[in-house]
């Protein structure tokens, strides 16, 4: 007799991080999730209809999704059966990860100007992009997990993590994520002085 499992999880341990992948083979509603910080998610087959107060999106194979963190969302998932799984893939990366190679690319003369700066980093709560070469980054990682067990491969798994975030660092995309290493007070004049100060490292200071 075979298994129906709902969101069943298959972990894969990367250096500066965590892959997951979530197979679904019964149709379910109602299925309740929560993020502590932002991840990156790929749905590799399937469909699922994710939603909160605030949002609701309906998630297919091409679409990269940055779910809300700190937020109850539903999923519901009405047409997994045995022959039609569905299969996504969570990325979550270290927060220290993320900041180090965020402040690379603020301090590079070369590279800072890919980093998104238009500034409505309070009004998303989540970000989609149907961005393939995000989806061919992804299935690389992936891929990954299963063909290369030499000692070169945390730092593959690395490059490609890196080439992820170029993409994600250049969109909307990183106002959330930088909300995963950033230091909060609660004072919204102060953490709007440190952001200021973060965003303009690099520049010349005028008195």
């Amino acid at each position: 007799m075979r298994e129906r499992f709902i969101e069943r999880g298959t972990d894969y341990q990367l250096k500066n991080g965590k892959l997951s992948l979530y197979e679904t083979n019964s149709a379910c509603k109602d299925v309740r999730f929560y993020f502590e910080q932002f991840v990156i998610t790929v749905m590799l087959t399937g469909h699922k209809t994710v939603e909160s107060e605030e949002f609701k999106i309906e998630f297919f194979p091409g679409l990269v999704f940055v779910p809300a963190r700190d937020m109850v969302q539903k999923v519901a998932i009405p047409n997994a059966s045995f022959d039609n799984p569905t299969k996504c893939l969570v990325l979550e990366i270290k927060p220290s990860f993320l900041k180090d190679f965020y402040e690379e690319l603020q301090l590079s003369k070369e590279y800072r100007d890919v980093l998104f700066s238009a500034n409505n980093e309070e009004s998303k709560l989540h970000y989609c992009s149907n961005d393939l070469k995000l989806i061919d980054h992804f299935s690389k990682l992936f891929e990954n997990q299963f063909t290369d067990k030499k000692p070169g491969k945390d730092l593959l798994d690395d490059l490609i993590i890196k080439q992820i975030l170029t993409r994600l660092y250049q969109t909307e995309a990183i106002h959330l994520l930088k909300k995963n290493f950033e230091y909060h007070v609660e004072n919204p004049k102060i953490q709007k002085s440190i952001t200021y100060i973060k965003n303009n490292i690099s520049q010349k200071i005028n008195v």
